[in-house]
């Protein structure tokens, strides 16, 4: 039996791109599964037709010879997820981040049998299959990111930053789920969306919107594009001291975090995208500094009410409306922040309770276990689940808390804090 074939396609493009990638990204003219090897391509040449291309630190290629691939995304706690297999492992969630610098993985797998033995991570090049599209990528960034799922309630083995989706267009469908990766040199948009520019700030992209706020008047700046975050509009505090923003004189809550700080969460009177107009979006004035020289960020709050084109090798974004584009702009009603523990992330640990809200009004402590919500075991809910629930306005939940040895039943009624 030829030993080639039996080898993983993801084992034998790791091979090809071993090869390619050897003389420090210069191409080798043909690869093993192409041509025979006495018969190669002229040195001048164009690379032969094996479809790998290289960017930057990335190379890849897409499958069938084509041009774009489609990647199912799931939406967990307003971030978004996608699966992808590292190496020869087991496929493992990604965070879409497009307001991080850096592409970031866990050298621990979440699970250890999602590891592969035979497989150990390279940090200068390693290996990502993704649906109809494998990348290789230099230079990863080891992080630890248990903090990361704790958070988001789903175990999350790397972070997708800019540094390797402005390799690409990359179009998010909010409303089917789905994100598409296509080549820049061969994109063409034919739809009906609205071109913007891209500003690029620190390889991050950003795109320029105008706030109105009561009693502030309105301010235009270009607010980074951050996927990886469940907010609608965040202004960064040197910005809003820039700006004589006080925010004393705003109405809403201080939201209460888990190292102790404070977030303030209002409505703003109106944001708009060029002809895009949504009135009475939340905003929120973060307690951290944030980059001196950022005015803020746009989140998925706000994102998905779009179908989006981010472009950043034309330096463009497309805007089309999505079927969320008219829904109102809601925010948890609890004053409770939930973080998952355990090895399955099905204990849901009360992190940090707003004083004078519902969550507080009920009792709750930082430290509380969520055990069970209106009868039903927690553990048959996920993170995102129980975050929904606390959601839903008006509502009378019947709590289970499990506080050290004891357990305590509660009830708490939701209400809108901002």
């Amino acid at each position: 039996m030829n030993s080639w074939r039996t080898v993983s396609s993801s084992a034998r493009l790791a091979i090809i791109f071993s090869a390619l990638l050897a003389s420090g990204g210069a191409w080798l003219g043909l690869s093993a599964q192409d041509k025979p090897a006495q018969d190669p391509a002229p040195a001048a040449a164009p690379p032969p037709n094996n479809g790998i291309m290289t960017s930057e630190n990335v190379a890849y290629r897409f499958a069938y010879a084509g041009n774009v691939a489609q990647i199912p995304l799931q939406n967990v706690s307003g971030r978004m997820l996608m699966p992808v297999r590292v190496n020869t492992g087991k496929p493992g969630f990604f965070l879409i981040a497009t307001g991080d610098p850096r592409t970031a993985l866990d050298p621990k797998p979440w699970l250890p049998q999602d590891a592969a033995a035979a497989a150990p991570i390279d940090f200068e090049k390693t290996l990502f299959s993704l649906p109809g599209l494998d990348m290789q990528v230099s230079g990863l960034m080891p992080a630890s990111l248990v903090d990361l799922s704790q958070q988001v309630g789903q175990p999350v083995r790397g972070v997708l930053g800019a540094d390797v989706l402005r390799q690409f267009v990359i179009e998010l469908e909010y409303d089917r789920s789905a994100i598409h990766f296509y080549d820049a040199k061969s994109f063409e948009y034919s739809g009906k969306g609205m071109k913007f520019p891209l500003i690029m700030r620190n390889g991050v992209p950003s795109i320029h919107m105008k706030i109105s706020l009561e009693g502030h008047g309105s301010f235009e700046d270009d607010f980074a594009v951050e996927t990886e975050t469940a907010s609608t509009v965040s202004i960064s505090r040197p910005y809003a001291v820039a700006h004589h923003i006080n925010q004393k004189k705003l109405k809403g809550f201080s939201r209460v975090e888990p190292n102790g700080g404070k977030t303030l969460m209002t409505r703003m009177k109106s944001v708009s995208i060029g002809p895009y107009v949504f009135l009475e979006p939340i905003v929120e004035f973060p307690a951290a500094a944030g980059p001196d020289q950022s005015s803020g960020s746009v989140g998925n709050g706000l994102l998905s009410r779009f179908r989006i084109f981010l472009d950043q090798p034309h330096q463009q974004v497309i805007l089309e409306t999505g079927e969320n584009y008219k829904n109102s702009f809601e925010a948890d009603m609890s004053g409770v922040v939930l973080v998952a523990r355990g090895a399955n992330l099905k204990t849901f640990e009360v992190a940090a309770v707003t004083p004078h809200s519902p969550g507080s009004e009920a009792g709750l402590q930082k430290g509380d276990v969520i055990a069970g919500i209106d009868g039903q075991p927690a553990a048959d809910l996920d993170l995102s689940g129980v975050r929904d629930l606390f959601r839903v306005f008006g509502h009378d939940y019947h709590l289970t808390v499990t506080r050290g040895d004891h357990t305590v039943e509660m009830k708490l009624k939701t209400k809108r804090l901002v």
